[in-house]
């Protein structure tokens, strides 16, 4: 999975799990915080990461279009509780992931790695 696309999971199954209205993640893997905009629901995700030009659009029960510049990306999850699950089609693997509070770890095959993130 990219690195953004996985940062904007996070971002989006932090959000959705907290419930909490905020607007940046800190990726621990790239030492900082990302931006992110837009409005994060079970049923409407519409997200806007500035830093990739990239939006993010769709819902849990329908999966999430990722549209990066002049192509489109699909990725389906579902969240469970604190844990999520999903599978990215462009890479065609798998990933899952839990949140625990403000800490958001997603486990991505294609790495062979946990990757973690904090609201």
């Amino acid at each position: 999975m990219r690195d953004y696309t996985r940062r904007a999971v996070a971002y989006i199954v932090g959000r959705l799990v907290s419930g909490k209205e905020v607007f940046a993640i800190y990726d621990y893997f790239a030492s900082r915080n990302f931006q992110f905009t837009g409005k994060v629901t079970l049923g409407t995700i519409s997200v806007y990461d500035p830093e990739q030009k990239c939006s993010l659009n769709g819902s849990e029960k329908a999966g999430l279009y990722i549209i990066h510049r002049d192509d489109e990306r699909y990725i389906e999850f579902t969240v469970k509780e604190d844990r999520f699950q999903g599978y990215d089609f462009e890479t065609h693997e798998s990933f899952f992931g839990t949140v625990r509070g403000n800490l958001i770890s997603i486990h991505d095959p294609e790495h062979s790695r946990l990757f973690d993130y904090s609201l």
